[in-house]
């Protein structure tokens, strides 16, 4: 079938994004996917809302249906291997999306969003096409009680895994294999392939001509990539000074999905105590660990079974924490075994270390004897002497 009457058949009958230029291309307005709509909203039959269950406007409630979005990991080359993905849930009108050199998919992204949906199973279906001849086929069923995303993965070589080590690469030139989502999937190796090349997945080096026209062409929609066309060569660069003292690495298991950024060293400004949660760093991550027992309830910082209980610690043994730490200047009060009421809560004492020194230039933070937080991280005036002269 010639491509010109497929597309306009396809329109005929639903598809949506026919004649659509780049992926994820949009401003905020109108849109084709959740990817053109700002943080927070979600594409609504060709306009981002906040959401898309609701009456006319978007926002009014629907208990018995359920926006559904599908998204697509594939290790398959954009532009290369595929320039179109069709996006099918249940027998609904398809969505067909291009897509461009820039959006990898070796990390699920959003391919289209389906609004009113029933509660109940549903499958989807994702079909890789180039110039309108299918490349490959892939399939997933959830049941929908509830908003809900459908991953559904369209692997080169669908090989299980449990971790990277057992995954090894069709395309060792140019590529590394690695466990993603429990398939095993290839990623291009940084600047494996000469200037004017793109690593195409299961084929290698290949040539870039024509590649891109403008930096537009190459947004990956990474927020901390530097995305550029050089030569009609498109480069995405990481860019650590858009991650604000993180480093941006988006292929990291940790990295924002959003931003590419790994979240900050683990510290006592970001990892802070909650009501009846405790948090703490191990090993550089923040681990919170809930205070109040299977049976029991925060009320107003305290764990009881009954939040109108002004009796805390009725019935609980000694040490039992009855009010969390609120801050690192904070101590938890606890039961002492006799009295049904929590200790009056206390805070450390003026002076008390709450933040080593972290360097040179770092002076020494101290509680205040009133605020349960830290103070803000105190350094050294300028002109401060840091390192002596040994010359």
């Amino acid at each position: 079938m010639p491509q010109w009457l497929r597309l306009t058949l396809l329109c005929l009958v639903g598809v949506t994004a026919c004649g659509v230029g780049a992926l994820f291309s949009g401003d905020g307005g109108s849109c084709h996917t959740d990817g053109n709509c700002p943080s927070g909203h979600l594409c609504c039959d060709g306009t981002c809302r906040t959401r898309c269950d609701g009456g006319s406007d978007g926002t009014g409630p629907n208990i018995n249906s359920s926006i559904v979005t599908v998204q697509l990991l594939s290790d398959y080359t954009p532009r290369y291997a595929f320039d179109e993905v069709l996006v099918q849930l249940d027998q609904r009108p398809a969505v067909l999306t291009p897509a461009g050199v820039a959006v990898h998919f070796d990390m699920p992204r959003t391919v289209a969003s389906f609004i009113a949906v029933p509660r109940g199973d549903h499958r989807a279906t994702v079909t890789l096409l180039l110039r309108g001849a299918q490349v490959d086929v892939g399939t997933a069923s959830a049941s929908v009680v509830a908003d809900t995303t459908i991953v559904v993965t369209v692997a080169r070589i669908r090989a299980p895994c449990s971790a990277d080590q057992d995954c090894l690469p069709t395309t060792p030139v140019c590529a590394a294999a690695h466990c993603v989502s429990g398939i095993c999937l290839e990623r291009p190796v940084p600047d494996a392939c000469i200037k004017g090349e793109r690593c195409f997945i299961g084929a290698g080096c290949v040539s870039a001509d024509g590649e891109c026209g403008e930096d537009a062409d190459c947004d990956d929609q990474i927020a901390c990539t530097r995305d550029l066309c050089t030569a009609g060569l498109c480069s995405n660069l990481a860019d650590d000074a858009a991650c604000d003292h993180a480093l941006c690495a988006p292929f990291e298991a940790a990295a924002n999905n959003v931003t590419g950024c790994l979240p900050p060293p683990c510290s006592a400004d970001n990892c802070v105590s909650t009501p009846c949660v405790s948090a703490a760093c191990v090993e550089d991550q923040c681990v919170k660990t809930p205070l109040c027992l299977a049976d029991e309830r925060c009320c107003d910082g305290v764990c009881g079974v009954d939040c109108g209980d002004p009796r805390p610690c009725a019935g609980r043994a000694a040490g039992a924490i009855c009010r969390p730490s609120a801050g690192a200047c904070d101590v938890a009060e606890t039961c002492d075994g006799s009295t049904d009421v929590c200790p009056p809560d206390v805070r450390l004492t003026m002076g008390t270390v709450c933040r080593a020194i972290a360097g040179p230039c770092d002076l020494l933070d101290v509680c205040d004897g009133v605020s349960a937080a830290c103070p803000p991280d105190a350094v050294a005036d300028p002109d401060t002497e840091c390192r002596a002269a040994s010359n």
